[in-house]
């Protein structure tokens, strides 16, 4: 999973960095690193990600939305 996938599930699901990493069961600094581009998204993150969050049409939609705006 990249980096900026990552950051879509977490703005997908309107969590705070804090809330998604309570909710995935890792430190903040973790998912800040993460979004910072500073770590890579873990096997285990990615797994946690996968278990917790399931990816639909919605999502998808939301995710070309914010390809549209970062292309702009």
């Amino acid at each position: 999973m990249s980096n900026e996938k990552f950051r879509m599930v977490r703005l997908f699901l309107d969590m705070t960095q804090q809330e998604f990493a309570r909710h995935l069961d890792i430190a903040y600094s973790t998912v800040y690193g993460i979004e910072a581009g500073n770590r890579r998204v873990s096997d285990k993150v990615a797994a946690k990600i996968a278990h917790k969050f399931e990816i639909t049409d919605e999502f998808m939609a939301f995710a070309d939305r914010v390809k549209r705006l970062e292309a702009i």
